[in-house]
């Protein structure tokens, strides 16, 4: 299965939710309105779909991408144009005391995580300029997610 197959169901379970209907119900293509929604249930689709992207999708999205399938292109797009990190940064910006990984000794937060890394970063910018990003590959551990 394909991310926007995995897209295209998670986007019908939350209209599935919203309207109360079962998720084999969900039209593809008819607007939400039509499908049976109003503007409270609208918010509380797009409450979901934020939360379930990580990313800030405004509402008035929602009414430019009426359809299932016109919000998972609009998901699908904005997935491709962010980067591993700016996924990353815009979670720690509104979840920074929430867990971001749990390791059988430690479990750190999304604060914890960001800062860590962005000290290392700074450490190898320093040491190698002009670097502008900086990557790493390591294996799981309390050091390669926390420096």
């Amino acid at each position: 299965m394909t991310d926007e197959d995995d897209l295209l169901e998670a986007v019908r379970g939350a209209w599935a939710e919203t309207l109360g209907i079962d998720t084999e119900d969900v039209p593809l293509d008819q607007g939400f309105f039509d499908a049976g929604g109003n503007s409270l249930l609208l918010v509380l689709l797009w409450e979901q779909l934020d939360e379930l992207t990580n990313h800030s999708v405004q509402a008035t999205d929602l009414f430019q991408h009426p359809t299932v399938r016109a919000q998972v292109q609009l998901l699908v797009a904005d997935l491709m144009s962010s980067t591993l990190y700016q996924l990353f940064a815009d979670t720690a910006d509104r979840q920074p005391d929430a867990p971001a990984v749990e390791l059988p000794d430690k479990t750190l937060t999304y604060r914890q995580v960001r800062n860590a890394a962005e000290a290392v970063a700074e450490q190898i910018r320093d040491a190698h300029p002009p670097v502008a990003r900086v990557g790493l590959f390591a294996t799981r551990s309390t050091v390669a997610f926390a420096g």
